[in-house]
């Protein structure tokens, strides 16, 4: 049986918040072109993650389409997706988990390529069923809520709620009125107050409430309070009940924050409310009826569009001697963002291996080695390609690197996790262009901490444990260090 009182609810979403700064899948990435016109989805998930995962399509606006899903490798998802050249093939993820007995749903909401109002259901992205017959404080079939939807554009969020009778009566009597609402919280500004945004469809209730958007907060009695901040938009059309507001409503209040945030991250949840009015005060009781498990919307536009094939570029190929083995290098970049389907390194006496990246982020060039023996081989021959249709190879000898003239790796001390302001000692620079930057768990550039010439030996960086001047979510978090066609990359666990 869910939880009596609203402020349990609302401290549940609250208290959620931490265990969803992260999502259960990173780097949702693409292939070129592949024969047929195929295209190859993956994306890496979390280690010893237990949830369930699915991948969607849609063509152009379209009903979306889930893809099947086959485990590529150890911790890599992929989906092998019909696609048709010129096409505007949107895709996003949803994963389900539990988390402390609830289960906890994270997803791409479908990203919409115009607003409208009401969306079909089959242009949204499905968040979560709720159980029938599991109302909280009184048993009415039209405030249990059984399922949600939802999707945004670059302007508006938008949810649909689904109900035990599809029916989304307001009215109940002079004296009585149902509430139907969607709970949102910016989890990048959420103080832990028991304060969230709605959006409500109600009846209009002289002096106490009617549809639109609302600051929800507690008093001291455990009653919710309602600040409107703005309106909305709503429709009880085909047995749903179909809700949206404007971004620019809830940023206008300074306490929601920035839209988007860091992560482009919202938390949101179904919830239902019967309204009681004393007669003789005026004075509105509420009652919970029902809710929803709060969702992670991670709202990003991931986007495929493509006319013809591209072919990756490779630079930087080196061999390093590294004294009982030799390391095979590159930097590999696409124009188009695609990851290469094949990159190995074949050695003359027979032997292939696999070249591999800490950062799996095509956004910008990327680092890819192999540990090779360092006897037995004279020359090889790098393979790359981002389709099942054509191969580059770049050559490879023994003496690309000269072991006396090879720069030494760029290496990098920092106390890890950290807990607030860092210093990260870098060591083995050269003279000339450096650029030490900060990444998400998604590959994302969220902060540049160095970028000018230094001069041969060592620096001392000093981060103050902000990002834009904010305070991260606690999570994990990658250094990334540049300089002369050399790479590396570190990952830290922040701790707020």
């Amino acid at each position: 049986m869910k939880s009596i009182v609203l402020l349990a609810v609302m401290i549940l979403l609250v208290a959620l918040v931490p265990a969803q700064e992260t999502t259960p899948w990173q780097f949702l990435r693409h292939s070129d072109l592949c024969a047929g016109g195929n295209v190859y989805l993956r994306f890496d998930t979390m280690p010893g993650s237990l949830a369930e995962y699915s991948l969607y399509t849609s063509i152009s606006g379209t009903a979306w389409i889930e893809q099947p899903l086959t485990d590529q490798s150890v911790g890599v998802k992929e989906a092998y997706v019909p696609y048709q050249v010129g096409q505007n093939m949107r895709y996003r993820v949803r994963t389900v988990e539990d988390n402390m007995g609830e289960e906890m749903v994270t997803l791409n909401p479908a990203y919409l390529i115009s607003d409208g109002f009401p969306l079909a259901l089959n242009t949204m992205a499905f968040v979560a069923e709720d159980a029938v017959g599991d109302t909280v404080m009184i048993d009415i079939p039209a405030l249990d809520l059984t399922g949600s939807y939802s999707a945004v554009s670059d302007s508006k969020l938008y949810a649909t709620l689904e109900n035990a009778t599809g029916t989304f009566p307001t009215l109940v009597s002079l004296t009585n009125y149902n509430l139907y609402m969607v709970g949102i919280i910016n989890p990048e500004s959420v103080t832990g107050d028991s304060t969230m945004y709605a959006m409500v469809y109600t009846f209009n209730i002289t002096g106490v409430i009617s549809t639109g958007l609302y600051k929800v907060g507690m008093t001291s009695e455990l009653e919710p309070t309602f600040e409107r901040l703005g309106n909305i938009q709503s429709v009880v059309s085909g047995g749903k009940l179909h809700l949206a507001c404007n971004f620019g409503d809830l940023t206008a209040d300074p306490a929601f924050g920035d839209w988007p945030n860091q992560s482009s991250s919202l938390i949101i949840s179904g919830m239902t409310m019967r309204i009681s009015i004393d007669i003789g005060t005026m004075q509105p009781s509420f009652f919970v009826g029902d809710y929803t498990n709060p969702a992670l919307l991670v709202c990003h536009n991931h986007v495929y569009q493509r006319s013809y094939a591209t072919p990756p570029n490779l630079q930087d190929v080196s061999v390093v001697d590294m004294g009982a083995s030799k390391m095979v290098q590159a930097t590999y970049y696409d124009p188009n963002q695609d990851f290469p389907l094949v990159f190995e390194v074949a050695l003359s006496n027979g032997n292939s291996y696999q070249m591999q990246t800490a950062v799996p982020d095509f956004s910008e060039p990327t680092l890819w080695t192999a540990i090779v023996p360092a006897d037995g081989w004279t020359s090889g021959v790098i393979s790359v390609s981002d389709t099942d249709i054509t191969t580059y190879e770049y050559p490879i000898t023994t003496s690309i690197t000269d072991p006396e003239t090879a720069p030494a790796a760029l290496t990098c001390h920092f106390s890890n996790p950290v807990t607030g302001a860092a210093k990260f000692h870098l060591d083995n620079l050269e003279t000339g262009n450096l650029s030490v930057s900060i990444h998400n768990l998604r590959g994302q550039k969220v902060q540049d901490l160095y970028a000018d010439r230094v001069g041969k030996g060592t620096l001392e960086i000093t981060w103050n444990g902000t990002l834009n001047g904010i305070r991260p979510a606690s999570g994990i978090y990658f250094l990334r260090v540049t300089q002369n066609g050399r790479h590396l990359t570190r990952k830290f666990m922040y701790l707020r």
